[in-house]
């Protein structure tokens, strides 16, 4: 009668698994940001100073992306995230006031075109359109492919009017320098890094396996009972 059970509950497993809908990672898996958008000059923030009404306010990125900010002088910000900016700016700023603490708020973007990276990628998230951004440049902006990544199946989403979904194969651009597959990309470009086949079945093997446990430990009881 074991090897029965066994048989029925596997095929059960296999069952759930195959009718488990698809859905892609959320862009919070490896960043605490959903949206990571990089300081470039011409941006208006403003920041609030603990204790410090002097130098709280608002301050407009100069063309080599720095601010001005009285008695500490120049700090450049140009290339960093919001939190990495705050982070910055309150190190910059210990060392002239004591016990300060800073929130830095985006008041205004001098660049509105994004596109949007999800899936086995480093850091998912929302990134700004700068200087003809290619395919091979937003996978370095979000820090490169994790381990999990399946390079073959990559998809561009267009969403221009007409939009479509592009197919790319990563490999033949590293491998072959087929730079033919590093497309240039438009704005709300949704990049789609999906996940290899094995990670997924492992994925669904550890989701089931306290199940397979517990029908296991059920077919031995029934055993040591009869």
């Amino acid at each position: 009668m074991k090897p029965a059970i066994l048989i029925l509950m596997f095929g059960f497993l296999i069952g759930c698994s195959t009718s488990m809908p698809l859905e892609l990672p959320s862009t919070q898996n490896h960043s605490s940001e959903t949206q990571v958008y990089h300081l470039m000059p011409g941006d208006e923030i403003e920041l609030i100073v603990s204790q410090r009404q002097d130098i709280s306010g608002s301050y407009t990125l100069d063309p080599s992306g720095a601010i001005y900010i009285p008695v500490v002088g120049r700090i450049g910000l140009n290339g960093l995230s919001q939190s990495e900016a705050q982070a910055s700016l309150n190190s910059e700023l210990s060392h002239y006031y004591s016990s300060v603490s800073i929130i830095l708020k985006l008041k205004s973007f001098q660049n509105d075109e994004f596109v949007v990276i999800m899936g086995e990628v480093r850091e998912p998230g929302i990134y700004p359109i700068q200087n003809r951004l290619t395919l091979l440049k937003a996978v370095g902006l979000a820090r490169g492919f994790t381990k999990a990544a399946n390079l073959s199946k990559i998809q561009l989403v267009r969403n221009a009017p007409g939009g479509e979904v592009i197919k790319i194969d990563f490999n033949q651009l590293l491998k072959e320098s087929n730079y033919g597959q590093d497309l240039i990309l438009l704005n709300d470009d949704l990049i789609y890094v999906p996940a290899k086949p094995l990670r997924n079945i492992l994925a669904i093997i550890a989701d089931y396996l306290p199940l397979l446990q517990i029908s296991l430990l059920t077919v031995a009881t029934f055993n040591q009972l009869n």
